[in-house]
């Protein structure tokens, strides 16, 4: 493909965006983001999109204002990113002109489901392994890459994180999880001097502003007790925001909330801290010694069926030297062997890598000889 489909995120959130992002490249289209809903205005003004997904909460307008604006130029399809896609925040985006609300961040099935609505046939590409993750709510755990052991063994030390949520979340790439841990590290400072600011100036939309963004790198990252707790001081600014009573007459109020964001700021930065040293002692690790690879268990297994299509395209391909082709079927097969078929497989591509179009021959026969 030449010309690729783009997909336009909105969220003024860097780690929610690159995120989702980077599962839309995975499918080879493009993803595009802007980070508020005059941004996205002037872009879907200025490009073609297949679809959106945006999210509520932005600065200047929030997602339900920005989808009616772009309702009065455009028809391009739009998906509201919700934390209840069937609650009522969903319901205004719909009545603004949204044609359906998607679960936050986007499930992997809800992203190839869009992808096959909007993109035309042969207009992207989804990988073995990428559907068989995706295919399905039976089929939403991603299997972790052999690197994933190594990490667990140094974010354990982090309290309270859920390793394989986050890993989860990361598509079961460990580098994909270690920029996302880079990326919330900084946000997670720059929310944590806005809600210091709360502290001297009382004003309930910081302390929502702050807390809501929390909440959501917390639970892209794995921390489930923070994130908990996040959405519940969210819930007490909210409270104060709407009781406009409470907030004129009585604006000592937010006194009793002070102590516990004193505490919520406290635990975040030890927690953050510590999860700071956890990333560099595994980062040292990998510049020590490399990677490690595990070959006892296929990354991405493949049934007897899939296994036989990948098979057949990739021999079809040998026969060819399409070496493109060659690459991609021998690289799905390499993450479904295990032990000495990994091996070899590996060693078929490096030889495809240079060309060795016999030595790939030879190698991709015998991984197959035993099955005739």
């Amino acid at each position: 493909m030449t010309d690729k489909y783009k997909v336009l995120i909105v969220d003024d959130n860097d780690v929610n965006a690159t995120v989702n992002a980077e599962k839309i490249n995975a499918f080879e289209l493009e993803g595009s983001i802007a980070v508020s809903g005059t941004e996205a205005i002037r872009m879907i003004r200025e490009n073609d999109y297949a679809f959106v997904l945006m999210d509520y909460i932005m600065p200047e307008m929030n997602g339900v204002e920005a989808t009616r604006k772009i309702r009065e130029f455009s028809t391009v399809p739009i998906y509201a990113m919700t934390e209840e896609p069937v609650g009522p925040i969903a319901a205004q985006f719909i009545e603004a002109g949204a044609n359906a609300a998607v679960l936050k961040p986007p499930k992997l099935a809800d992203l190839i489901r869009l992808i096959r609505t909007h993109v035309p046939e042969g207009g992207y590409r989804i990988e073995e392994g990428l559907l068989l993750k995706g295919g399905g709510p039976e089929t939403e755990n991603y299997v972790a890459d052999s690197e994933a052991s190594r990490m667990r063994s140094f974010m354990s030390m982090v309290a309270g994180l859920n390793i394989g949520k986050g890993l989860t979340n990361a598509g079961g790439i460990t580098e994909n999880y270690v920029r996302l841990i880079k990326a919330a590290s900084v946000d997670i400072r720059d929310y944590m001097r806005e809600l210091s600011d709360y502290l001297k100036t009382g004003d309930p939309a910081q302390l929502k502003h702050a807390s809501h963004c929390l909440k959501i790198v917390f639970s892209n990252i794995g921390f489930e007790e923070l994130t908990m707790v996040s959405e519940r001081i969210e819930i007490w600014a909210t409270d104060l925001l709407n009781d406009a009573e409470i907030r004129h007459m009585i604006p000592s109020f937010t006194a009793g909330h002070q102590e516990s964001v004193t505490e919520y700021i406290s635990h975040t930065m030890t927690a953050i801290l510590q999860l700071d040293d956890a990333l560099e002692g595994y980062l040292k690790s990998l510049e020590e010694t490399g990677p490690e690879e595990d070959y006892s268990t296929p990354v991405h297994p493949l049934s007897e069926e899939e296994l036989k299509e990948v098979r057949e395209y990739t021999a079809a391909a040998i026969d060819r030297f399409e070496i493109d082709y060659i690459l991609e079927g021998l690289n799905l097969l390499r993450d479904a062997f295990c032990g000495e078929a990994r091996r070899k497989t590996k060693a078929a591509i490096e030889a495809a890598g240079a060309l060795d179009y016999v030595t790939v021959k030879k190698i991709f026969d015998e991984l197959f000889e035993k099955a005739e």
